[in-house]
């Protein structure tokens, strides 16, 4: 299932990644990028609900997070598994709409229990100590069931994460997840 987005094609193309070297990486943009890309394309081979682990896909706007994201959705779906794709501001809109309609609804449920779970642009949703704890329980229940989880953001180190978010919410997130950090140009802005 997904919800509001287009399924692009298959993994992205590296040929617009700039060449010059990161130096926290001792790499270029482009090859970083590549053992990103061929980690998340291996993930996704060897899918499996309740054995592959969660991933944390970060690194400023416009990289590739969420088309990486929704390549391995797509390879995950062919596989016949349940996949949820979901921006994380629709998420818990839809979650405090649920609250105040009686009850009625059931995206808290359907998040919890999906065989993967996209939440896209973690650290858009407007945050309030509501959503702090649905994230919570959201993150908690997917780690106690050990269900994979790909969380993309623009949110780049862990210091920004506490700041946002609870010291739980950030512990359970990222000590059950990989970390792929992205790197490059914005793509959006290339042929400006």
């Amino acid at each position: 299932r997904q919800l509001g987005c287009q399924m692009p094609a298959p993994f992205m193309t590296l040929s617009f990644i700039s060449l010059p070297t990161v130096p926290e990486l001792g790499l270029t943009a482009r090859q970083h990028m590549a053992q990103v890309l061929e980690y998340c394309k291996y993930y996704a081979a060897h899918f499996s609900p309740r054995e592959s682990t969660s991933l944390y896909l970060f690194g400023s706007a416009g990289l590739g997070k969420t088309h990486l994201a929704l390549s391995i959705a797509n390879t995950v779906l062919q596989k016949g598994c349940d996949v949820v794709y979901v921006s994380a501001q629709n998420a818990f809109d839809a979650i405090e709409r649920e609250r105040f309609a009686s009850g009625e609804g059931d995206t808290m449920a359907t998040l919890q229990s999906a065989e993967l779970l996209i939440l896209d642009d973690l650290g858009t949703e407007y945050i309030s100590p509501y959503v702090n704890s649905c994230l919570y329980s959201l993150v908690n229940t997917r780690v106690c069931r050990r269900l994979p989880t790909i969380y993309t953001s623009n949110i780049v180190n862990d210091a920004d994460l506490q700041r946002r978010y609870t010291e739980k919410v950030v512990s359970r997130l990222l000590g059950s997840c990989e970390t792929l950090c992205f790197c490059g140009t914005d793509i959006r802005l290339m042929d400006k």
